[in-house]
């Protein structure tokens, strides 16, 4: 299972929601919302079973990070 975090709110006449990786980028997020125009806005945590879904890609999780690859002068066989 993979763990997204959820900022919803109402804003002006409509609901609105965006995942993201981590609770603090999502505090932080919500934190940058103008109160004049977002309200009751929250961070809730959701576990996600299917890894991605074609009819709503705004609900599949964030990417995980992909390794990092070092640039090397030799050639090797795997």
């Amino acid at each position: 299972m993979i763990k997204i975090y959820l900022l919803t709110a109402w804003m002006g006449t409509g609901f609105f929601y965006l995942p993201f990786p981590t609770p603090v980028a999502c505090i932080t997020a919500m934190k940058l919302l103008d109160y004049r125009v977002a309200r009751d806005a929250t961070c809730t945590e959701v576990e996600v079973i299917v890894e991605s879904n074609i009819y709503a890609p705004e609900m599949s999780p964030v990417p995980r990070a992909r390794p990092r690859v070092f640039r090397t002068t030799k050639w090797s066989l795997l």
